[in-house]
This record gives C-alpha cells, structure tokens and sequence, in this order.
C-alpha cells in the first residue's frame, strides 16, 4: 500500500499456507494491522518497529538521523466547526503531501489521530533536520472553509537527533516533550531538543 516500507515482507513473518482462497483475506488483514485505515500510511506498530531498526543503521553506519512528531494544532475546532468529514479530508491532504514531499529513505507514519511521525536517516544533523523540518511546516499550512470563513492549518513540530546511546523509548519521550513545548508556545512552531 506504501512504496516506502516493504512491511508485507519486512516486519513479521506470517505464517499461511498461500492459496487464491486465503491471499486475499491475508493481505488485508495484513494492511489492516500495519496502516492507519485513514491516511494509508504506516501506522504506530510501523513505526515503532523502524524507529528501532533506524537506530540500528544509524549506529551502523555512524550516520545522524533524527526523529520529528508532528502534531496537526487545533484539530479539535476544526473537527468541532465542520462536518466530521473534512477534518478527516485534511489529514489524509496532510498525509499526502509528506509521503510526496520527504525523501523515498524516510519513514513517513500516521501514529495518531492528529499526529504523524517522521524517521530522518541520514540526516545532515541538527540543522538539516531543522531545514527539513521548516520545509513540513511550510507544506503542512493549507486552508480549511468553515462556515464562509477559512482556518489555515499549521503544525507544532518537535525534533530530536539520535545519539550512540539512544533509544527509541529515550527519543520519543523527548520528542514528545518538544511537541508539546511548541504547542505551549502557541503553535506552528519547530522545536529541537538534544536526548
């Protein structure tokens, strides 16, 4: 369903025995447990398993890479002020553009609701994935009609670069907490954070 990960043959190994009967059944179970049923992207458990399997190849090959969660603000009014349907038109619009938009070697996922999650690797440090991060929250702003009126969305970004002695549950924590930081201070903001 995605051209970035090949989850069908990459993560889980599952265990059918192969027929025209049960192929299909399998593969949408399958696609079913690894993309969110909105946005088609990679979904948590995705990207859970290659935030891991990233740091693995960043320590490898001793290149930077850096986590970015990436939080749609104020989702809530528009999903409160517009039928139910155009929240949902918005992030798949959002999710879109980021699967077009980053680089083929980036893992692009939809980890919640509001909330999409990229994996930079490589990355040229602190500054390209604060670069490439300016560039999302360019990409991210579009207008939403409401009621003859229009909201722009934007996003709060929060970045944190991988180090030798990382791990995943060290960066998401501190990605996190710069997502949430961005949004204290209003919105629309990129936040970087060391681990």
């Amino acid at each position: 369903p995605f051209a970035r990960l090949n989850v069908h043959h990459n993560l889980w190994p599952i265990a059918t025995k192969r027929t025209k009967d049960n192929e299909v059944a399998v593969g949408e179970i399958w696609d079913a447990a690894v993309t969110s049923p909105l946005t088609g992207l990679p979904n948590r458990t995705v990207f859970l398993v290659e935030l891991e399997r990233a740091l693995v190849r960043s320590l490898r090959r001793e290149e930077p890479m850096a986590l970015m969660l990436i939080d749609v603000d104020d989702m809530k009014s528009i999903n409160e002020l517009c039928v139910r349907n155009v929240g949902d038109n918005v992030l798949i619009e959002l999710g879109q553009r980021l699967d077009r938009h980053l680089r083929l070697s980036d893992v692009v996922t939809h980890t919640a609701s509001d909330e999409f999650a990229v994996i930079l690797e490589p990355t040229k440090g602190q500054d390209g994935a604060k670069a490439c991060a300016h560039r999302i929250r360019d990409l991210i702003r579009m207008d939403v009609p409401m009621h003859g009126d229009t909201k722009r969305t934007t996003a709060s970004i929060g970045i944190v670069m991988a180090t030798p002695q990382s791990s995943a549950p060290e960066l998401l924590t501190r990605a996190e907490e710069a997502v949430a930081v961005a949004r204290q201070m209003g919105g629309n903001i990129v936040r970087c954070v060391d681990v």
